[in-house]
């Protein structure tokens, strides 16, 4: 087996802590009704991030992922893919979020269908971001990127290659809440509205997109019902 996973208990450090990230980040009209969390240990993941002198002082976050059930094996056996060209809103990438039920639409089987009582997986993953380049609020011409662009020091004129590409959205974690996990920044808090952007035309959560695999590290994996509202786990 390529992978283990171990149930978290509420005795393990981090749950509540994954719990409050789940709860502070249900902000659609349905809710996530956890059923299981699993931590998962990946053993072709030779080298830790906090333990790589090149990773060890870039930025890392714990960020969602959320997928349809078919896909779950398939991360779990062979990690995340790049997936095919499709026009996507800030290009061909893996996407993330810092709010649970945005990523959580991830699950559904189709725009269109009944989801209460259906089961969904949340992948919470260590993702490695580094040098982030800051999206437009309101996304230009990113459809295309197959990478993360370059930015310009302000300082010294330098042009910067950055790793990885977030837009910011309306309603955002209270940064000042946030904790860290294995050198990991866990955005954990209650939902405040971005004081830097306006309403018309933007995104309404955060979004953040890496171009390669090796940028993100697999670590637990939710379990979850939809139920009709927002619920306290």
């Amino acid at each position: 087996m390529l992978y283990s996973a171990t149930t978290v208990t509420q005795l393990d450090p981090i749950y509540p802590s994954i719990m409050t990230y789940i709860n502070n980040g249900q902000w659609h009209s349905y809710g996530i009704n956890v059923i299981d969390i699993l931590k998962i240990r990946r053993r072709d993941f030779s080298q830790d991030f906090d333990k790589n002198p090149d990773t060890s002082k870039q930025l890392r976050m714990m960020l969602w992922h959320g997928t349809k059930v078919e896909n779950v094996a398939s991360i779990l056996k062979n990690g995340f893919s790049i997936p095919p060209p499709n026009n996507q809103l800030l290009g061909t990438g893996i996407y993330f979020a810092d709010k649970a039920s945005k990523s959580a639409n991830y699950c559904k089987l189709d725009r269109t269908s009944t989801i209460i009582g259906e089961t969904g997986y949340l992948f919470l993953c260590d993702v490695l971001l580094g040098r982030c380049f800051k999206a437009p609020h309101y996304p230009g011409q990113t459809h295309t990127l197959t990478g993360p662009p370059t930015k310009t020091d302000n300082a010294t004129g330098e042009i910067i290659q950055c790793d990885s590409l977030m837009c910011p959205g309306e309603l955002i974690p209270d940064w000042d809440e946030n904790v860290k996990w294995e050198g990991s920044v866990m955005p954990i808090g209650g939902t405040v509205i971005n004081p830097s952007i306006r309403r018309e035309g933007r995104l309404m959560f955060n979004e953040y997109v890496v171009y390669s695999s090796d940028r993100i590290k697999v670590k637990y994996l939710v379990k979850f019902t939809f139920v009709e509202e927002p619920v306290s786990n």
